[in-house]
């Protein structure tokens, strides 16, 4: 996971064309997202909807992580806690993460996000998922790492999820709880494009709400960077859950 500081302040907010109450797709210059807004009142866990805030935020093992960025030894301004298979470790930014058992409650989270998503992986989606959608019938996801911003300062800075673990093409799901949060894109080529009349196709603004069930496919993490950035206003907790597929295991 590499971090960039920022090249822009304020991407367009692109959420308000997702109008779609099921699902949208955004076909980006060397990348794709799908989108499903209030995914989670219309999938399998609905009757835990009420409730899957409180309980993640009581059962899932929290940390305030300390890595190493530009050398310097820091804490990152978020609380985490990763769960994979046993052999699944990762790392990003000079951490190690051991894997921590899954949660009864975190596999069936996947399980509803595969059963979601295994059509658009398996059946149709981009030329770029083909080899990944041969390899990964049944099994999409292997590891989470679930993310808690606490308030308007914790955030997490420019980066990819391209770590040699996640391998080439990397697919990544994100279903967000609690309070609303800008997910903001860049191309990696963004600051080349800004003399082009197109330069907007290269950066993207999302408004995630609680429910909103998000994809990164294709060249995504290849391609482009996101981050949660920080903002002043007032906003309460929200918890981000990102299932991923270790390819190739990180080595302590």
């Amino acid at each position: 996971m590499s971090y960039q500081p920022s090249l822009f302040d304020s991407p367009p907010d692109v959420s308000s064309n997702l109008t779609s109450p099921r699902e949208t797709h955004l076909s980006l210059p060397d990348g794709e997202i799908s989108y499903y807004p209030s995914w989670l009142s219309t999938s399998s866990l609905s009757p835990l909807a009420p409730t899957l805030y409180d309980e993640l935020r009581r059962q899932v093992a929290w940390e305030q992580t300390e890595i190493v960025l530009y050398g310097k030894k820091m804490r990152i301004p978020r609380l985490n806690a990763w769960y994979a298979e046993p052999q699944c470790g990762y790392t990003y930014s000079g951490k190690y993460f051991e894997p921590l058992p899954w949660l009864p409650l975190l596999v069936e989270i996947k399980a509803a996000v595969e059963k979601t998503l295994r059509p658009l992986l398996i059946e149709g989606a981009t030329q770029e998922d083909v080899t990944q959608k041969e390899s990964t019938p049944r099994e999409i996801f292997n590891s989470v790492l679930v993310n808690c911003y606490r308030d308007g300062q914790d955030s997490v800075a420019w980066h990819s999820d391209d770590e040699p673990e996640l391998g080439n093409n990397p697919i990544v799901a994100s279903l967000s709880l609690g309070a609303d949060r800008q997910f903001q894109l860049r191309h990696k080529n963004y600051k080349q494009q800004v003399q082009h009349a197109k330069s907007e196709q290269y950066k993207q603004n999302i408004r995630l709400s609680n429910g909103d069930l998000l994809l990164m496919h294709g060249n995504m993490q290849h391609c482009w960077q996101h981050q949660i950035p920080k903002t002043k206003k007032a906003v309460g907790e929200r918890i981000n859950i990102t299932f991923r597929k270790i390819k190739y295991p990180a080595v302590k």
